[in-house]
């Protein structure tokens, strides 16, 4: 079943991945194959010029909270190391969000990559997150569950808890491993299906104005053999076309992905090998299998990567924090001389001990 519909109120959804979720047709539910290609992007009510480029900014304190309060002139702008003349500075509140803009949160529940006993605990902690959120969540949440090769995401979102509820326990029974090869190329399988099922729901979001927050919960894909590998002949291209490809998606859909891999069950150890990975490949041949780790693409998009703590509500609720004060940059996109060019965007804040999350970068056509 495949029902689209446009939202109008800020949204969030809740993404889990464990690979023995089965699905159980709910009223509120459509599913999603993994192989759903990306539609074509469509302008939001804040970045509608046509030759310019936005992008969502936060400006932290050294605590990690937000700055409220800044002027076009507090920002400077560097694309590929040029300063960049900002068309503007748009300051973003939860009480300033209008209709035409508005923010959601998805939240993802990964049966793909984690065990059973881990899920039934994140289920556990999910319920208690909405049973101490009262009746209405600050923002429009959505679940989002991914298993084998679809994505079962909710029709719509909403603020309201028991609804919420409701959904996560009508998708909760019928669980099973996923079947996947051992090793090295179950790992790769793994990961295939994790990026065609990521896809598919920047896909469905894009058709949504505002802006994304996607919560993806759960240790994700690993990284594979070795994330430092460069592949060779035609593969090499391959993998450059797909990190191409996995970026355009979330910037056109105006995704940030969060990773949260709470400390639940088996006590994971938290790998830091995607830091290197987070600035993109310039050319095919720079492509390493580490720019597709989940951490590196949620860096990447300026989302947060969050571990080590079994307080999932906590970590929840800092990921949603973003909404609560941002700014969106606009600029002119510069000319691009050649197909998939490589930008670098860093963002520079005029105040003493503050600093910028945003996109590392995008990738640009002629």
């Amino acid at each position: 079943m495949r029902l689209v519909q446009t939202l109008s109120a800020p949204l969030v959804v809740l993404v889990l991945s464990a690979p023995w979720l089965a699905y159980s047709q709910a009223p509120e539910a459509m599913k999603l194959t993994g192989n759903q290609p990306p539609t074509d992007s469509r302008p939001t009510a804040i970045a509608d010029r046509s030759h310019s480029i936005s992008f969502d900014v936060a400006a932290l304190d050294k605590t990690g909270a937000p700055i409220v309060g800044l002027k076009a002139e507090d920002f400077t702008v560097f694309d590929n190391s040029r300063q960049q003349d900002l068309l503007s500075v748009d300051a973003i509140t939860r009480t300033s969000v209008q209709p035409g803009d508005p923010v959601e949160v998805i939240l993802a529940i990964d049966a793909v990559n984690a065990g059973k006993e881990a899920l039934t605990e994140e289920f556990d902690w999910l319920h208690k997150y909405l049973d101490n959120s009262g009746k209405q969540l600050a923002l429009p949440t959505s679940f989002a569950f991914l298993q084998d090769q679809n994505v079962t995401m909710q029709n719509h979102p909403t603020r309201d808890t028991a609804e919420l509820s409701r959904f996560l326990d009508s998708n909760r029974t019928g669980f099973r491993a996923l079947r996947t090869s051992s090793g090295g190329w179950g790992e790769i399988e793994r990961e295939q299906i994790s990026l065609n099922e990521l896809n598919s729901i920047a896909a469905k979001v894009e058709k949504r104005p505002g802006r994304k927050l996607l919560l993806w919960i759960g240790p994700g894909w690993g990284e594979g053999p070795d994330p430092d590998a460069r592949p060779i002949g035609k593969a090499q291209m391959k993998l450059f076309n797909q990190i191409v490809g996995e970026w355009d998606t979330l910037r056109k859909a105006r995704v940030t992905l969060d990773v949260i891999d709470p400390t639940i069950s088996g006590g994971r150890i938290f790998n830091f090998n995607y830091r290197p990975f987070v600035k993109g490949a310039s050319v095919a041949r720079d492509a390493q299998y580490g720019h597709l780790m989940l951490p590196a693409l949620a860096a990447q998009s300026g989302g947060q990567v969050l571990y080590g703590s079994t307080d999932l509500p906590g970590l929840i609720d800092r990921c949603v924090a973003d909404a609560n004060s941002y700014y969106v940059v606009t600029y002119d996109m510069p000319a691009a001389r050649h197909e998939d060019e490589y930008h670098a965007i860093e963002v520079k804040v005029d105040r003493p001990g503050v600093v910028a999350r945003t996109r590392a970068g995008y990738y640009s056509q002629p």
